[in-house]
């Protein structure tokens, strides 16, 4: 055993030496590369972003109100519902749940849709002069632009020549949306206009960053460049081109690093150290300890996790599988959380038996996976209770919800088989609830909520169907439903 121990300990302190000597001849190599995925990562998420949000604004360019302008030869009365009619459908898009702002402002000062008070401050009360200014002479795509003190991003396309559309975000929810993408605190990863002053930023431990210019030594070597990685004594930089006037932008510090590097390089001997004792005195363990009854835990909990039964993932796995992909989605992504309950699995257990039982759940549990597909996430939550999760996602928040309520519906009706005994018949049905993320909520807590209430109006109906969580309007202060 100590010759044993000998020989982890010169190969473990062998190969920490190759890591050091390797590590310190890359670090350059290895800092740019940091820096330029950074950059370009930095740059994929905005652009994914602003494409998202031009795609949810296309939904009105189908509306009948697209060319609307009220000039004077209409009527008051007839300008103001037809205005309250563009407001009415901007509303039932469900867009301002996503966005502060989302509206037409046409040139004789009037608007429809959502336009806040912030955004006539911020443009003096002339909203459409405002955001027309936004749109690069000549362009009938796309302008972006950011106003006030940077707290809003603006999106803004010309419906016709008295009226633009916009849709806002304030920078902060954009900031909440690229946390982290390089994940170390010696880098400043941020998006910047044409001064170098920061948009918004991507770093989880700088807050409050909104129109603070970055330093004059980095900006000057990527001032004049679209896209490039360049380096000077102090720091690494590196720039990838948005629109014309916005740069994303990763600045690594020198100095950061390779205090960075004496940190990595005391823990590794440390660790090493550790590595060795502890691998030692595990050995002696067990060596000593193991049994048969110590085999058979170290097997049982390899299915910790696990419904023995259908082989699906338990309540506990499943929630946490959920929630990890609710949180690691790319932005524009949609997904379907659907409850199934087995409408009648007792009378069947009770008069049928047991094992008739477990072969219902059975079906039940491949039939779900069938339907939902191999990628998505589908677990037992125990007894006749199932849940899921699948990726629906499509450009039109309609089509995603299309999808989720052909896919339940597929589930309730693929149910054909029927048990029977002397005196009764007992066929398989299922109850369903679903709730589509994120239009009904951007939460794993609120999707539960709206798909268990969904589910509990299909027990309603008397089970054997499904119900999709929708929002409706209500009175002011009153909730969805």
């Amino acid at each position: 055993m100590l010759f044993y121990s000998l020989i982890l300990t010169i190969a473990l302190i062998t190969s920490f030496m190759l890591i050091f000597v390797r590590m310190n001849n890359s670090r350059d190599k290895n800092i740019s590369s940091m820096a330029t995925f950074s950059s370009s990562l930095l740059k994929e998420r905005i652009t994914d972003f602003m494409d998202n949000t031009e795609k949810t604004c296309e939904i009105f360019y189908r509306s009948e109100y697209k060319d609307f302008f009220p000039d004077e030869t209409l009527s008051e009365s007839v300008r103001n519902e037809t205005e309250d009619k563009i407001t009415a459908e901007l509303q039932s898009i469900s867009i301002n749940d996503y966005y502060a702002d989302f509206g037409i402002a046409y040139s004789d000062g009037s608007t429809a849709g959502m336009i806040t008070d912030s955004t006539r401050d911020a443009m003096n009360g002339d909203v459409y002069s405002g955001l027309s200014s936004m749109i690069k002479s000549g362009s009938s795509g796309w302008g972006a632009g950011i106003s006030g003190n940077y707290e809003k991003l603006y999106f803004v396309k010309r419906l016709n020549e008295g009226a633009v559309i916009t849709v806002s975000s304030y920078s902060m929810e954009l900031e909440r949306r690229l946390k982290d993408v390089l994940g170390l605190d010696i880098a400043i990863t941020a998006l910047i206009d044409e001064n170098g002053v920061i948009i918004c930023s991507a770093d989880s431990d700088r807050d409050d960053t909104a129109g603070v210019r970055i330093d004059n030594e980095p900006f000057a070597l990527i001032k004049d460049h679209k896209n490039i990685t360049m380096q000077s004594d102090n720091v690494y930089v590196a720039t990838d081109e948005v629109t014309d006037d916005w740069k994303t932008i990763c600045i690594v510090s020198k100095d950061g690093y390779r205090r960075d590097n004496r940190k990595i390089i005391t823990n590794v001997i440390i660790i090493t150290a550790g590595a060795v004792i502890v691998s030692v005195l595990i050995c002696l363990l067990l060596t000593k300890q193991l049994s048969a009854s110590v085999l058979t835990k170290l097997y049982a909990s390899s299915f910790e996790g696990i419904d023995r039964l259908t082989k699906l993932t338990n309540k506990f796995s499943t929630e946490d599988m959920i929630i990890d992909t609710l949180e690691s989605s790319p932005m524009g992504s949609c997904y379907g959380l659907v409850l199934i309950d087995i409408d009648n699995l007792k009378d069947i257990n009770d008069n049928l038996g047991r094992s008739v039982g477990d072969d219902t759940i059975i079906q039940i549990s491949s039939l779900i996976r069938s339907v939902f597909g191999e990628d998505a996430v589908v677990g037992r939550l125990g007894g006749d209770k199932f849940e899921t999760l699948a990726d629906v996602s499509d450009y039109d928040l309609f089509k995603c919800l299309s999808t989720l309520e052909n896919k339940c519906r597929e589930l309730c009706e693929s149910l054909q088989k029927t048990y029977a005994d002397e005196a009764q018949t007992y066929p398989i049905a299922v109850s369903v609830g679903a709730a589509l993320y994120p239009l009904s909520s951007d939460t794993y807590e609120g999707l539960l909520a709206n798909a268990d209430e969904a589910l509990r109006q299909s027990k309603q109906k008397g089970g054997g169907c499904f119900t999709v969580y929708r929002r409706t309007e209500q009175s002011k202060g009153g909730d969805d439903q």
